[in-house]
């Protein structure tokens, strides 16, 4: 318990000293291609760190993991209208809470890509938004007879799916059951206020704004040298913790 004390008050140390770096020369980052990296995610109880090609991302509330979770059985969901909705997912039985419910399905496209294919001219229903430089487009998926995550209806506040990003590099985005289902009860996650907003205004804000952004933070947008400096620090962070 100590040790594992100590490891963390010597990674916020590091990752607060990092913070406060100077800034220097102010410049745009390199922009990557989703498909060229691999990154580093690691779970550290409920968190979970993302750490890819000069950046990194974190969760705060990962309940659940592929790799532990128990897997839906394949009779156990079914595709069928969903009232003032269009299609939808319904448990044909009981699903409890924490079964992992499958990945999102789609093809993924690097910022340019999804610019040539989407532009301004519409808000696209199916894109999950990893970051600027990663988007997993759904629209083949959904538009098929079989069950695929890019289903699921929004449910808001009644919600009971839940969805983690699960690697950064490649994009992978994982949903579980968020609470026991009934039989007959149809699976909803909740889009979030921006996916709403955008569609009225900006594409942007209808992308997917669950999943932390670091391009958000205004300090890296503006200063590399910043974003360098806590990427640095957060490789040796975990370095630290898991070490």
């Amino acid at each position: 318990m100590m040790q594992h004390c100590v490891r963390l008050l010597i990674t916020v140390r590091i990752l607060a000293t990092a913070l406060v770096a100077p800034r220097r020369h102010a410049r745009q980052p390199t922009r990557r291609r989703a498909n060229d990296e691999q990154s580093l995610d690691v779970d550290l109880g409920n968190l979970r760190l993302h750490v890819y090609g000069g950046r990194f991302g974190a969760q705060w509330d990962v309940k659940f993991k592929r790799e532990a979770a128990r897997r839906v059985a394949d009779d156990a969901l079914t595709v069928k209208d969903s009232p003032g909705k269009g299609r939808g997912v319904f448990a044909a039985q009981g699903i409890a809470e924490g079964t992992f419910l499958g990945s999102y399905d789609g093809e993924v496209l690097d910022g340019a890509q999804f610019a040539r294919r989407y532009g301004d001219r519409d808000v696209p229903e199916y894109v999950v938004r990893i970051d600027g430089d990663a988007y997993i487009d759904g629209k083949v998926a959904a538009q098929g007879d079989a069950y695929t995550p890019a289903l699921f209806n929004d449910g808001g506040a009644r919600s009971n799916v839940v969805r983690y990003c699960a690697t950064r590099r490649p994009p992978r985005v994982d949903f579980f059951a968020g609470r026991d289902i009934r039989p007959g009860e149809e699976l909803l996650f909740d889009y979030g206020s921006q996916y709403w907003a955008g569609r009225e205004s900006d594409i942007d804000a209808a992308l997917d704004a669950q999943i932390f952004d670091p391009e958000e933070i205004e300090s890296f947008r503006e200063d590399p040298e910043n974003f360098k400096a806590v990427y640095a620090a957060s490789v040796v962070a975990l370095g630290v913790v898991i070490g």
